[in-house]
């Protein structure tokens, strides 16, 4: 009888089409197929990039996994841009550093980060699991977060590590690293990265590729990118109602604002009947601009 819980076996593969043709990775047969399939990645996201001519661009990718998106995006930077990824689970890491060595060229381009982006510097407890090639550790979270899947849903191989958690914004300090495009999928601490970005995202403007993990990060996500003036727009939806989101600042943006008209609306707000008719105005906003991205 064989053996169910045997282990798949992992080897090197080198896709021969898609988005990640000539690009060789560690996985098992039918995590490949499963995963990758017309030796493709996140289509709709390396379409749009690529279309905006991203040579010579410098690109975070923020929940690197195994780092499939990160090689696509180092081939398309070219020679002069980087890939700067970041992936706190260290199964995760240990792959990448296989996946790396397969593509020596490319991977001259990518460094990668062992934290964790969020909105506060120090440590947190990451729920996580080793296991890659059934694709649960692609769903390893910190514990703060609002995930598709809640922590009480996982199942059995997922277990609790303390992780290094850092800022964008202290990051870029630390480092003068300026992104030109940012790729995050960090299942439901969308919003927490947003917000520990908030100043280079402000100064530095740059291109926001967001999977949207769940209605609390979907709520949080749309009001940080109507702060800072980002129009944004669905790429695509996945079947348990995760979405892509890509944003891109806009000076046209309805949302940005002198710093006068910014102190009117907020003495309107200070106002009696302001704070009682706010729920009614936040659904219509919410309402208008899911039409207006349908209909763009």
């Amino acid at each position: 009888m064989k053996d169910k819980t045997q282990k798949k076996l992992v080897q090197p593969y080198c896709f021969k089409q898609g988005n990640l043709a000539d690009i060789s990775l560690y996985l098992s047969n039918e995590y490949r197929i499963a995963a990758y399939p017309d030796g493709n990645t996140d289509v709709e996201m390396i379409e749009d990039i690529f279309n905006n001519n991203p040579k010579g661009k410098t690109i975070f990718d923020i929940g690197t996994f195994i780092a499939a998106s990160s090689l696509v995006f180092a081939r398309m930077v070219g020679e002069k841009g980087r890939v700067i990824g970041f992936e706190p689970n260290p199964f995760n890491r240990e792959r990448i550093k296989k996946n790396l060595a397969l593509n020596k060229k490319l991977s001259s381009r990518i460094s990668i980060s062992p934290v964790a982006l969020s909105n506060i510097e120090g440590n947190l407890i990451m729920t996580m699991s080793k296991e890659i090639d059934n694709g649960h550790s692609s769903t390893s979270r910190l514990n703060q977060s609002h995930p598709t899947l809640h922590n009480n849903q996982l199942p059995g191989d997922f277990e609790e590590i303390n992780v290094e958690v850092k800022t964008l914004d202290n990051y870029v300090k630390e480092t003068s690293v300026k992104p030109d495009i940012i790729k995050v999928d960090i299942e439901g601490a969308e919003y927490d990265f947003l917000e520990g970005g908030r100043e280079s995202i402000h100064t530095y403007r740059p291109v926001l590729y967001i999977e949207i993990h769940s209605e609390f990060c979907a709520i949080k996500c749309m009001d940080f990118l109507d702060s800072e003036g980002y129009k944004y727009q669905i790429l695509y939806e996945e079947e348990d109602n995760r979405v892509m989101v890509k944003a891109y600042y806009s000076e046209k943006s309805l949302y940005a604002i002198t710093n006068e008209q910014a102190a009117f609306i907020q003495k309107m707000k200070n106002s009696l009947s302001w704070r009682i008719t706010a729920p009614l105005r936040y659904i219509k906003l919410k309402l208008r601009n899911f039409f207006s991205i349908k209909n763009e």
